[in-house]
């Protein structure tokens, strides 16, 4: 998923907390460490949206054990 495909409420929110993060510098010098930010900030918006895996468990309650988890395809 790309950032541009988050609610815009999200994009928002995500924006917000970029310009509360962000000193308030005008030297071009510094502008690495603001993209970087910006970059960490829309990574993890984006993959915080992003469906989690889902899994199965087996449970049987007369057979002792360790409980086996199998991975279902991810849902998009």
């Amino acid at each position: 998923m790309n950032f541009r495909e988050l609610p815009i409420s999200v994009q928002n929110i995500a924006a917000q907390l970029l310009a509360d993060k962000m000193p308030c510098a005008t030297n071009t010098s510094e502008n690495e460490p603001a993209m970087a930010l910006a970059q960490n900030i829309s990574d993890a918006f984006t993959r915080l949206y992003n469906p989690m895996k889902t899994y199965t468990i087996n449970y049987d309650p007369d057979r002792p054990g360790p409980i086996s988890a199998e991975e279902e395809p991810e849902q998009i």
